[in-house]
């Protein structure tokens, strides 16, 4: 067994079981530290508990010690991130064995004992058993049996996890209830080998023999109901059994290690360990490498707050990094070439001992960002492109910033904790960091653990279940508790949005963006006397997305994200991970919502706030297309059409009619119905054109307003029309290719008119046409001219 540091990456002990101890005991699964880091409980192969002694003498020789330098060279040799403390000297004795009867399924490690979930094979039947950290037996308890003394669990009631004979899943969620645990079978051949437990957002997953991950909820007391829903994430074959999974600290991702290959889901960490270790080395030992792998994660993750929202805002290990592309031109909004994000660094001095970040928040102008490490907390203007920290470096250490950190103008609201006191604390921006300088500390009974900032709201919620609502200013509070959706990742609150998106709520639930619109506007609800709460806000639109949302920018009717490409080459053993930004174009959902309502009003005057926007027709195109294709889909296993019994005639009951006549609003109307035409089926034209009007009628409007780019994109249309036989063709392609000829050159819009030339020849291999079209427009004697 070997105890690594991970900054900097060095071995600090080693300890090695003898021939004999693995012959009595088996060889080494895998380890667990004690929640205090005195011991490590080792489990070996043959349901055995080895467990280890971890010291940290002072006296002792340390292995890495620091050589003193002089003054001039420290400049040149400064320490990186979690570089600067130095390295401990470790201990590692052993202690004992402990013997576990039936199969050691599955540990939970708490502060005073060691819980773990068992199948004894003789009897089939599941077992449970907590085991100090000295090494004495406690108790044992089957589900359902109450034992003699068992403590409950300090993190939430999930004592037991394991496999019967009968290859079906067991979870008690509470053995000195009399509940039914929650079961499922798993598939036949198949056994669970690995399982790890996600206290924060209650799931426990499952790694099978097979390679497979189970992804299972469960109740959050035992009184709940069992769930219903167990997802399988997807998995390869050729990866083999599970040997090990391990969830993040904040719960946002896991990762999974088969016989033959790693893998992580929702990336949300700082670093991933891997330790090779699955083959040997020349001399016959094994190789002794450990790998840490950084990973980028949304600062929503670790500080749920709107501003941290409202950018599109990256935190990784040891800096931060911010989406620009707000402030650039809409084209560079949309190119996923463009460099349009900020990298900000960490001090040097604040991140060597301090490392990893922890917390990181942005202001709601974007202007002022605030990080903390693993003590103190430092905060960075973009204006002067400074940091300030603490001048005092035992000031800094005093304190662990815990529930996260939020800004209300130029105040940095923090939770900390600091003496054995739990506090929020108020620093200004334009004052040193300082004890002397805290503008307000707010006492609390118990840890704060989140903090968030919703206009001049603070919510602090805190470990003993307690909402505390602060107010700046005085103003009325009245509370409206609703539960809209559940498995929501992270949300936006957009008070002064735009339009319709006023006061409207997002969510991302791992598939989409799920849209309340009005979800926050309480005076426009509707009250129920009796029960005095207001009417339930019902979900308005749901986005689907094939990236990892970031960011809304509101004004620019975009949602920013991001995504990441490996790339590999044969001449590098190892693989490259690149990151780039994505985007999804919102305003047709928010359209389509409105017109399926028959809302045209309201969907002309949300659409008039993105009329400047470059990309806007592009929008009310991929609007048009989407209703004509799911219409088409519709019709071909249901009837749109009914026939009106009075008067025999046809009412659409499509939501095609009330589209047309909302793009006829807009200048853009004629350039989307053709854009959207040349991307859709000629089996679909028919529809389209019998509401919007002849194509032919269409390219006359075109002719007669000067719109001639507009006008080519018709005659193409009408160009496959009459190949196809089709109605509407009242006019001949060669005719009307030659008046559209005419009009761009008399316009001088030569390179439409090298474009019209090129059609023509397309259409006529021999050439008569398009020596026919010169001679009818004239072109060769107004260039001669």
């Amino acid at each position: 067994m070997t105890v690594w540091r991970v900054r900097p990456t060095v071995v600090l002990a080693h300890l090695a079981r003898t021939s004999v101890s693995l012959a009595t005991h088996g060889a080494n699964k895998t380890a667990h530290w004690a929640p205090d880091g005195s011991r490590i409980a080792i489990e070996t192969e043959t349901s055995h508990l080895v467990l280890v002694n971890v010291s940290y003498p002072t006296s002792a020789y340390a292995p890495y010690a620091s050589l003193s330098q002089p003054s001039s060279s420290q400049r040149h040799f400064l320490p990186g991130a979690g570089e600067g403390h130095l390295l401990p000297s470790v201990s590692l004795r052993f202690e004992g064995v402990v013997r576990i009867q039936g199969d050691l399924l599955w540990p939970s490690h708490q502060l005073e004992e060691y819980t773990y979930g068992m199948s004894e094979e003789a009897e089939g039947a599941l077992a449970r058993q907590d085991v100090a950290w000295e090494g004495t037996c406690i108790h044992g308890a089957r589900p359902r049996s109450p034992p003699t003394s068992a403590p409950p669990s300090e993190q939430q009631d999930i004592d037991t996890l394991a496999v019967d004979l009968d290859r079906t899943l067991v979870v008690d969620t509470d053995p000195l209830e009399d509940v039914d645990p929650i079961r499922s079978e798993l598939d036949p051949g198949d056994r669970a080998t690995f399982a790890a437990l996600n206290y924060k957002f209650s799931l426990i997953t499952v790694g099978t023999q097979s390679g497979a991950i189970l992804l299972y909820p469960i109740p959050l007391s035992p009184s709940s109901p069992p769930p219903a829903v167990v997802q399988k994430l997807s998995h390869w074959s050729q990866t083999g059994a599970v040997q090990t999974m391990e969830w993040t600290s904040d719960g946002y991702a896991f990762a999974v290690g088969w016989e033959k290959g790693w893998g992580l889901w929702l990336p949300g960490n700082f670093e991933l360990l891997v330790l090779s270790g699955t083959g040997t080395t020349s001399n016959g030992s094994r190789p002794s490498e450990l790998f840490c792998i950084p990973f980028a994660k949304s600062a929503v993750t670790g500080q749920q707050t709107p501003d941290n929202t409202r950018y599109a805002f990256l935190q990784m290990d040891d800096k931060v990094m911010v989406y620009r592309g707000a402030d650039q031109p809409d084209m560079s909004v949309i190119n996923p070439e463009s460099d349009v994000w900020q990298h900000i660094k960490i001090p040097a001095s604040y991140i060597a001992s301090n490392w990893p970040i922890r917390y990181a928040s942005i202001s709601a102008d974007g202007r002022l960002i605030a990080v903390a490490g693993r003590r103190g907390l430092i905060h960075y203007s973009m204006a002067s492109g400074r940091w300030k920290l603490f001048q005092d470096v035992g000031q800094e250490q005093a304190f662990v910033v815990r529930g996260g950190l939020v800004w209300f103008h130029h105040v940095l609201i923090a939770g900390v904790e600091a003496s054995r006191s739990h506090q929020v604390r108020l620093y200004s921006r334009d004052l040193e960091l300082a004890n002397m300088n805290v503008l307000h500390r707010e006492m609390f009974p118990t840890a704060v653990l989140l903090l968030s900032l919703v206009d001049n709201s603070l919510l602090v919620y805190t470990a003993d279940n307690t909402l505390y609502h602060y107010l700046a200013g005085a103003h009325e509070v009245k509370y409206d508790m609703q539960i809209l959706a559940d498995r929501i990742e992270f949300c936006w609150i957009h008070l002064s949005g735009i339009g319709t998106l006023e006061n409207s709520l997002w969510g991302y639930d791992g598939k989409g963006i799920r849209v309340w619109l009005d979800a926050l506007t309480i005076e426009g609800g509707a009250v129920n006397q009796t029960r005095e709460i207001y009417d339930s806000v019902k979900e308005s639109v749901f986005i689907p997305l094939d990236f990892y949302p970031l960011s809304v920018l509101m004004d620019k009717g975009i949602i920013i994200g991001v995504e990441h490409e490996a790339l590999t080459r044969s001449s590098l053993p190892f693989a490259m991970f690149k990151i780039f930004s994505s985007t999804h174009l919102f305003v047709h959902h928010v359209l389509r919502y409105h017109l399926t309502r028959g809302q045209i009003r309201e969907a002309v005057l949300f659409a008039s706030h993105y009329q400047q926007l470059v990309y806007f027709s592009h929008a009310l195109e991929i609007l048009l297309h989407t209703v004509v294709e799911a219409e088409a889909d519709f019709e071909d296993s249901t009837e749109v059409l009914s026939s009106d019994k009075a008067n025999g005639e046809a009412t659409n009951l499509g939501t095609l009619p009330t589209v047309i006549e909302f793009l006829d609003h807009f200048d853009e109307s004629l350039e989307v119905v053709v854009g959207c035409a040349r991307k859709t089926e000629m089996a679909r034209w028919k529809r389209l054109f019998g509401i919007v009007g002849s194509p032919q009628t269409l390219f006359e409007t075109c002719l007669n307003s000067g719109l001639l780019k507009t006008a080519g994109s018709y005659l193409l249309v009408l160009h496959n029309l009459e190949e196809q036989h089709e109605d509407g063709v009242e006019t001949s392609t060669h005719a009307n290719a030659v008046r559209l000829l005419q009009k761009a050159a008399a316009a001088q819009d030569w390179v439409l008119c090298q474009e019209m030339l090129r059609f023509l020849h397309s259409t006529d291999d021999s050439g008569d046409a398009l020596r026919e079209a010169l001679k009818e427009s004239g072109v060769l004697q107004r260039l001669e001219s």
